[in-house]
């Protein structure tokens, strides 16, 4: 009798450990990922009601993704490698999604003027210069892409009908002098770019793209101010890099252009308006 309590007893502790190691293995790491996938789902919740948010204050999905063109006409300052302070003049049309052509006037600078164009419909670019001002464009090299076509889409835009970065999670940090920001983390085309907003207006405060260079990371970060509004979009006045080059932007968005230019280079002469049509 002695032996059979004992027998029972023992199959008893037997069967409880086995009820308590399924229990566990089924409860814990199950209670766990459910946590997880809770806090992700949060995070995305909270990155696309900012989102949200910044695109109504940029003047609406509808006026943003109604932007087919744009042109930038910029002029700032820069340090030179002499630690000189020399300034540049820039002239910037993006045809969305595929064109893009600039004009950059560095002198006295050795960097001189050059224009460039990248066009990505028929898969050709140039560069041109007043040293060599003759240069025929020539086919683009399997996989380069210039990153401004898209980081201005970006930096904004926000979004356009061709690009729409994916948000991953949401956050606040202090910039500057004690002003807060409510930043909404994404990726597109692989890459993280990070958007800082003001949590009053709800406008970009900075972009920052993250990058490799040479293996190493690299963060290239845009500050924004002095926004006013440009047919319904708000854009911004003053433009900031990371190296202190400070910018002064005007914008034009839907513009008559001379599509010429994205096929053989303008006469040098012609200037940072060769984009325009004659007579316009």
């Amino acid at each position: 009798m002695r032996i059979a309590v004992l027998t029972l007893i023992r199959a008893s502790l037997i069967a409880a450990l086995c009820v308590h190691d399924v229990a566990w293995a089924f409860t814990g790491p199950y209670h766990s990922k459910l946590t997880k996938h809770d806090e992700t789902a949060q995070q995305r919740n909270d990155a696309a009601r900012l989102w949200e948010q910044a695109i109504a204050a940029k003047g609406g999905r509808e006026r943003l993704h109604a932007v087919r063109n744009m042109v930038i006409s910029t002029r700032g300052e820069y340090n030179s490698r002499l630690l000189k302070r020399n300034q540049i003049r820039r002239e910037e049309l993006l045809v969305f999604p595929n064109k893009y052509w600039f004009w950059d006037d560095y002198r006295p600078d050795v960097f001189g003027l050059r224009v460039s164009m990248y066009n990505y419909d028929s898969n050709m670019k140039y560069v041109i210069s007043e040293g060599e001002p003759n240069q025929t464009p020539e086919p683009i090299a399997k996989g380069k892409r210039n990153k401004a076509l898209r980081n201005d889409q970006l930096s904004f835009l926000l979004e356009t009908q061709w690009l729409k970065p994916i948000l991953i999670k949401a956050s606040t940090a202090t910039i500057g002098l004690q002003r807060r920001v409510d930043i909404v983390e994404t990726t597109i085309e692989g890459e993280r770019v990070d958007f800082a907003f003001d949590q009053s207006t709800h406008l970009p405060v900075s972009v920052s793209y993250y990058d490799i260079v040479n293996g190493k990371p690299y963060i290239n970060v845009q500050s924004f101010s002095d926004y006013t509004e440009v047919d319904g979009v708000q854009l911004p006045r003053i433009i900031k890099f990371g190296d202190g080059s400070k910018y002064q932007a005007s914008f034009q968005i839907n513009v008559e252009y001379n599509e010429t230019i994205f096929i053989n280079p303008p006469r040098i002469d012609a200037g940072p308006q060769a984009w325009r049509l004659k007579g316009i």
